[in-house]
C-alpha cells in the first residue's frame, strides 16, 4: 500500500480534463479512477472509503496481490515497457516482505495524502514518508535499487530503465509535455489537434525528455495544505459529503477536518431538514 502513490506519480499523464488544465497532473487518479491506488476492501471505518473501482489497488484481508493497469496512458512505447518491467520486479520483491499487520490509521492517511500529492504534482511530488518529507523521485530511486535482484530474474538491469531514470533525475513526468503545449494553445480544439499530431509518432515523449529542464520538488502536503484543499470544495450551501472527495480520506478524518475549519472560522455549518448538513465558506 505504501508504495502505490509512487507509481501514480511516475505514470501521471492526464493534466487536461473537462476544460480544466494544470491543477492536477493526473486528473484521472484524482477524479476519475475511483478506488484506484487505494486499498479495498477495508472494514474499519477509519481505514475505509466506499468505491467501485479496483483496477490498481492493494488487496487487503485476502491474498497479498495487487492488480495494476498503467495508471495513466503511456505516451511512449519504451516507457510502457519500462513501467511494466519495474512494476513486475518491484511487486515480486515486495512479495517476499509482506507484513501480516493491518495498516494503522496514520499509515492509511499518509498513503491517501501521498496519492493526492502524486495526482497534483506527478514526479515533483513530495511525500509524507515515515514521518519525514521525501521527494517521490528519491523514493522511486530507492525502489529500483531494492528490486535489482528481481530485475535480474527478468533478465533486466537498472540501465534498461533509461527513460524512468531520466524522469527521476529531472523530476519530470509525461504530463509536463502536454502542459507545455497547453500554454501555447489555449484553445482546447487546437491543443487536441497539436497533441494528437505529436503523440502518433510514439517517441515524442522520449524526445521531449532529452531536452526538458530539471524541475524542483513541490512542498510536502502539511496540515495547512490539507485544510486548504478541503476548503476549496466549500462554497455557499455545500453538502458536507462533497468534501469526502477532496482527498478521499475516510469519513471520520474528513469530519475532523470539517470541525477544524469551523473552529478556525473558515466555514460555518447549517443543519437543514431538506438537505441535511450544509457548509458555507466565510469570505
Amino acid at each position: 500500500m505504501k508504495y502505490i502513490p509512487a507509481f501514480a506519480a511516475l505514470a501521471a499523464n492526464s493534466p487536461l480534463s473537462r476544460r480544466r488544465r494544470g491543477e492536477f497532473k493526473s486528473y484521472r487518479v484524482q477524479h476519475l479512477a475511483h478506488g484506484c491506488t487505494r486499498p479495498t476492501p477495508v472494514r474499519d471505518p477509519h481505514l475505509g472509503y466506499c468505491t467501485w473501482g479496483e483496477d490498481a489497488a492493494p488487496k487487503l484481508y485476502g491474498a497479498p496481490t495487487m492488480e495494476v493497469r498503467i495508471l495513466d496512458c503511456a505516451s511512449s512505447r519504451r516507457l510502457l515497457a519500462e513501467m511494466g518491467t519495474l512494476v513486475g520486479a518491484f511487486l515480486h520483491q515486495q512479495g517476499e516482505k509482506v507484513s501480516r499487520e493491518p495498516p494503522g490509521r496514520e499509515e492509511y492517511r499518509d498513503c491517501l495524502t501521498n496519492r493526492w500529492a502524486a495526482a497534483r504534482y506527478g514526479m515533483q511530488a513530495t511525500f509524507v514518508w515515515d514521518g519525514q518529507a521525501r521527494p517521490v523521485a528519491e523514493i522511486l530511486d530507492e525502489m529500483i535499487d531494492d528490486c535489482l535482484p528481481a530485475l535480474a530474474r527478468l533478465e533486466a538491469k537498472r540501465t534498461d530503465l533509461a527513460t524512468i531514470e531520466t524522469m527521476i533525475r529531472k523530476r519530470t513526468c509525461q504530463a509536463d509535455f502536454p502542459l507545455g503545449l497547453a500554454r501555447r494553445y489555449p484553445d482546447p480544439h487546437l491543443l487536441t489537434s497539436a497533441y494528437a499530431k505529436r503523440v502518433r509518432h510514439w517517441d515524442v515523449f522520449d524526445d521531449y525528455l532529452r531536452t526538458s529542464p530539471v524541475l524542483d520538488p513541490a512542498a510536502v502536503p502539511d496540515e495547512d495544505a490539507i485544510i486548504q484543499e478541503h476548503l476549496a470544495h466549500v462554497g455557499e450551501g455545500t453538502h458536507f459529503y462533497q468534501l469526502r472527495g477532496a482527498m478521499y480520506y475516510p469519513p471520520p478524518l474528513t469530519d475532523e477536518i470539517i470541525e477544524r475549519m469551523i473552529s478556525k472560522g473558515l466555514i460555518t455549518r447549517e443543519v437543514t431538514t431538506a438537505r441535511g448538513m450544509l457548509l458555507h465558506r466565510i469570505r
